[in-house]
């Protein structure tokens, strides 16, 4: 048996797709996976990697045209090898390639969304979306969140973005200085939000920002607080992952403030699990997904458009329950334990299912 992974960019930045190798590895199952190399980037090449190698362009058109030319790519290499099952990652992917899948592969193929798509805007999208949907064999969504987008009559298995060996319910007590220590990291993308919370906490004295990562925010917010100069904001850039721990555990919160849009108020962002793992509080903002389960698990803070976000963190550690943060974050990381049980039997049925 064998079974392709058809990825919409480079594993490297598509950790998700290690939650299925980790099962397919476990269970001695083997696979392929096609990869996309939309930046050129030099990579490590393995037998079972199938490297797309064309650079993403900006413009819609554009963009069109790329997909055009990764699924002629993707559809040679189906017909070259023998697959018996296929997992395809991304709306958009999956969009391109959605002949493929519901004529030769229908009930055979996992449906993995891991973000929302602007192609959603379109009328015929969404109905090839749901024939999509309807001839899977399940379909994964890595944020309950997402269920407020996509049609509401199919069932949906979560996969959140965390590996099922990296959660510890083991509580680590949290102890904040004379000066809160809070972490923007991973991708910065949002240049608008991060500069609202420099403006809020920049030159005071009670706090010190991080932000660490490579993104199109970075270099904006590098310039802001050179031009403005910020004595308490730290802009370091790229990080290795295998640095990350040892980064978060420095730190007193994660911040995740994040503007409001249909991509970002339904996600679970990588950020809210480091949190949650690492024993850090959150800082979000209101009306989103992520705000539901910090103030479900009482994980954090919630900030509100015209809250003064100084005194709302101050007024945060001020009344500090160790106790019931504790709580909150081992109740959620339960859950996830949860849904990643469901999701890896679904995989283990996925392939026991093969005849």
């Amino acid at each position: 048996m064998s079974i392709l992974l058809i990825l919409g960019a480079m594993p490297e930045n598509s950790p998700y797709v290690n939650y299925y190798t980790n099962i397919l590895d476990r269970m001695g199952v083997s696979y392929d996976i096609c990869a996309w190399n939309r930046y050129q980037n030099n990579y490590i090449a393995r037998n079972n990697l199938y490297v797309f190698t064309a650079k993403g362009r900006n413009g819609s058109i554009k963009k069109i045209f790329d997909y055009f030319k990764y699924r002629k790519y993707i559809l040679k290499h189906v017909k070259d090898h023998e697959y018996n099952r296929i997992v395809v990652f991304t709306i958009t992917t999956a969009f391109f390639l959605h002949r493929l899948l519901t004529i030769n592969y229908k009930r055979k193929y996992i449906f993995d969304i891991r973000d929302y798509s602007s192609l959603m805007r379109f009328r015929h999208v969404k109905k090839v979306l749901k024939r999509i949907l309807s001839m899977s064999y399940a379909n994964v969504i890595s944020s309950p969140g997402f269920k407020q987008w996509l049609p509401s009559e199919f069932k949906y298995t979560i996969s959140h973005n965390v590996a099922a060996d990296t959660l510890c319910t083991d509580v680590k007590k949290i102890s904040s200085s004379e000066r809160i220590k809070i972490l923007t990291i991973g991708a910065l993308r949002d240049s608008k939000s991060n500069i609202e919370l420099i403006k809020s906490l920049g030159n005071n004295s009670r706090f010190l920002m991080q932000f660490t990562g490579r993104g199109s925010a970075t270099p904006v917010i590098h310039e802001y607080a050179n031009s403005h100069k910020l004595n308490n904001v730290i802009v370091t850039g790229q990080y290795s992952k295998a640095d990350e721990d040892s980064i978060v555990n420095k730190f007193d919160m994660i911040n995740i403030l994040l503007p409001h849009n249909m991509v970002s108020d339904y996600l679970m962002s990588n950020r809210f699990y480091l949190s949650v793992i690492h024993g850090k509080p959150m800082i979000v903002n209101n009306s989103c997904t992520q705000a539901f389960f910090v103030k479900k698990y009482n994980l954090g803070v919630i900030i509100d458009e015209k809250d003064d976000i100084a005194k709302k963190i101050n007024d945060y550690w001020e009344y500090f329950d160790l106790h019931k943060y504790n709580k909150g974050r081992a109740d959620f990381l339960n859950v996830v334990k949860n849904d990643e049980i469901k999701f890896e039997a679904m995989i283990e049925n996925f392939i026991k299912d093969y005849k």
